[in-house]
């Protein structure tokens, strides 16, 4: 059995960066979420991320 993050990220991967379907972001990211690029250390919004 898949463990739910590993279908999170499988999701995010299929359906927001293969298909481009953006609202997608939307049920899987927090509105408040925050990313943090790891070569430049600088964090992306939900908005940004998108």
């Amino acid at each position: 059995m898949m463990h739910p993050n590993e279908m999170l990220v499988r999701r995010w991967f299929q359906e927001v960066w293969n298909e481009r379907r953006l609202e997608v972001a939307d049920e899987i990211l927090c509105e408040g979420c925050a990313a943090t690029d790891l070569h430049s250390g600088t964090g992306r919004s939900r908005a940004e991320m998108k």
